[in-house]
């Protein structure tokens, strides 16, 4: 399985990016931010809309399947909640994560792009909630590829911290190094 580092940035996030965007929020945080802040952003707050509305709550383990053919094309997104930020774990993400797996697999994706939530205000460092989500979804078969949207300090701070059973099992690349 290859890993892709990819800037996190409105402009990469675009039509047919990947097969697949998985878009993490939390239940009581508002504005949406990182991924699904700028999905909103491209959908014109249409997801902020649902929340308001009591269509769309955040709660853990909620997935809603989203299209948006006028914006992302044939790419479909899954919404995942991760219910309150104060209550958030590895085990939720190992919760949410193994759903995720399920649906992934069923839909018959190769590869798909995600953004970690904000782990702020968390107990989790970031290095842990890479780990947690990555170990996750390795146990997808038919994933050969997961792109990764992140800052660039996340990519030189993750190539500093590799440990080995991570350098065995998976190829890292940046998007920099697929576009040579």
């Amino acid at each position: 399985m290859e890993i892709v580092f990819s800037r996190l940035q409105k402009r990469r996030i675009s039509r047919n990016c990947c097969s697949l965007l998985l878009c993490f929020y939390y239940e009581d945080e508002r504005p949406l931010n990182r991924l699904a802040g700028i999905i909103d952003w491209k959908v014109d707050c249409f997801l902020s809309r649902l929340i308001k509305d009591k269509k769309l709550y955040g709660n853990e383990g909620e997935i809603i399947l989203f299209a948006s053919e006028e914006r992302f094309g044939s790419m479909p997104i899954l919404i995942c909640g991760l219910g309150k930020k104060r209550f958030f774990s590895l085990t939720t993400i190992k919760n949410v994560t193994d759903s995720l797996v399920r649906r992934i697999y069923d839909m018959n994706i190769k590869d798909f792009g995600f953004s970690l939530p904000d782990l702020s205000s968390t107990n989790i460092s970031w290095l842990d909630g890479f780990n947690a989500f990555i170990d996750s979804f390795s146990k997808c078969e038919n994933i050969e590829k997961i792109y990764l949207f992140e800052e660039k300090d996340k990519e030189l701070f993750f190539r500093g911290n590799i440990n080995d059973s991570f350098k065995r099992r998976f190829y890292f690349s940046s998007e920099s190094e697929e576009e040579k």
